[in-house]
């Protein structure tokens, strides 16, 4: 069974808050803050286009983790977890 979406929150936008959610909550644990950048790819495509150029995401959001040099480490995208982001991000 499906689960239903709020009055005017799409599917995308659920997944969008509950991988933001878990992402926080994941940093709020880390004694070293990552640098966060938001881009709407929608809204912003010629700021997207440098992370879509990395590797083009499948299903929104897409969240591209860099090292210190500006490299892709991993992508993770759609119903992502903390657990997911804490492993991504290895130890705080």
């Amino acid at each position: 069974m499906r689960a239903s979406c709020p009055a005017g929150i799409s599917p995308a936008g659920m997944r969008q808050k509950a991988a933001r959610t878990a992402f926080d909550a994941t940093v709020a644990t880390r004694t070293t803050k990552p640098p966060l950048t938001v881009v709407q790819m929608d809204v912003e495509p010629e700021k997207a286009r440098v992370w879509q150029d990395m590797q083009e995401p499948v299903v929104s959001p897409a969240y591209y983790l860099l090292d210190a040099s500006g490299l892709l480490v991993t992508l993770l995208q759609g119903e992502v977890t903390g657990e997911q982001f804490a492993a991504a991000l290895g130890t705080p």
